[in-house]
């Protein structure tokens, strides 16, 4: 990140489609700094995209302001509400858009035809887009005749090429295999580092937001639900929504023994003679004899004993060797505990397996 300067600020945007009845966004406040890479996640119809088609002026906000650099785009109260041209916005949809009829640098230069820029300013332009994305000599192509990765390339080239103050992604990467995928996730994040680019990415992709973002707001029902840097939200969720949507997690049943310096003690129902001293999840309050939900992330679950583990013994149901690794479920005690063994261990079904729980991985949340 460059700075901390608020670039894009949203306040209070909500949106209802009257033709549904739905509100789709409610109230959605937040501030996204200067070079910093910010991804909206969530389950279909949380209000991720059409929060950022607002931003893009496609789709008009019913209540709110929203401002980009240092101008008001929308204020419902003083009737602003300038059009996607004038928001100084690049946007890069899930489809590329790419028009067949057009050459490479006819599409990339489209957006400054249409702002009636000098030809050699376009050119100039064009050509300095292409080698940003990696494109440099493919502009006299027939845009058809470019490779999925190619034509999404010359997507964020279109959108960069008016020099725009923030960039909106629209799930740009979905349509991509899964190998494509994550070499242009690699070089999205390097690009974005490199140009100091203000992105606002929506997607599905859980592994792209947690690796190209900076911060990550978890839409739920039109509202945020939990903001914050990827490892945060992923290692201290404060809700189960955001816990059981980001990520595999595994929820054990238990009961509180006690309280000590702001953790609280806890037996699995799977090992019941056993306490372990765990990180509250959520508020409670909690007392002993409550009974409490236990979560815990499949990688933290180890075979190996460590200073602050202790053992649960079950029995495989499953395993699925993926190369690098095995992915394990066993039954212990009437619960089912996900974890991840090393690539060379494949256990058969009904064989015994000892897995060790470290207290410090384990969150305890209220029932």
């Amino acid at each position: 990140m460059q700075s901390r300067t608020p670039h894009v600020v949203l306040g209070e945007i909500s949106k209802t489609f009257k033709s549904s009845a739905t509100l789709a966004v409610d109230s959605v406040s937040l501030e996204v700094f200067k070079g910093e890479s910010v991804t909206l996640l969530g389950p279909s119809g949380c209000g991720k995209t059409t929060t950022l088609r607002m931003i893009a002026g496609l789709e008009r906000a019913d209540t709110g302001m929203i401002s980009i650099g240092r101008n008001i785009v929308f204020d419902a109260r003083t009737h602003i509400d300038l059009p996607p041209e004038r928001r100084n916005a690049g946007m890069v949809f899930q489809s590329y858009a790419i028009w067949p009829h057009m050459s490479v640098a006819e599409n990339v230069a489209f957006p400054l035809n249409a702002r009636r820029i000098a030809a050699a300013d376009i050119r100039e332009r064009v050509i300095r887009a292409l080698e940003t994305v990696g494109l440099e000599g493919f502009g006299e192509r027939p845009a058809t005749r470019l490779s999925g990765g190619q034509q999404q390339r010359v997507a964020f080239a279109r959108a960069l090429v008016h020099e725009p103050e923030v960039l909106l992604l629209d799930e740009p990467l979905s349509n991509l295999d899964v190998k494509l995928r994550e070499q242009m996730q690699i070089e999205l994040k390097s690009l974005q580092t490199q140009q100091g680019w203000t992105v606002i990415n929506v997607t599905h992709d859980q592994t792209e937001a947690l690796g190209i973002s900076d911060r990550i707001f978890i839409l739920n029902k039109g509202r945020i639900e939990q903001g914050g840097a990827p490892r945060e939200l992923y290692e201290r969720p404060r809700t189960k929504f955001v816990r059981d949507f980001l990520g595999k997690v595994v929820s054990l049943t238990g009961s509180v023994k006690g309280l000590f310096n702001g953790a609280v003690l806890v037996s699995l129902r799977c090992a019941p003679d056993l306490v372990w001293t765990c990180t509250p999840g959520d508020s409670g309050p909690f007392a002993p004899g409550d009974d409490v939900e236990v979560s815990i992330r499949p990688e933290a679950v180890t075979t190996r004993a460590g200073t602050d583990t202790q053992p649960v013994h079950g029995k495989v149901l499953t395993a699925l060797y993926q190369g690098d690794r095995t992915l394990c479920e066993a039954a212990s005690g009437g619960e089912k505990i996900l974890c991840y063994l090393p690539g060379g261990l494949l256990p058969a079904t009904g064989e015994d397996l000892t897995l060790h729980l470290p207290a410090s991985a384990m969150q305890v949340w209220s029932r």
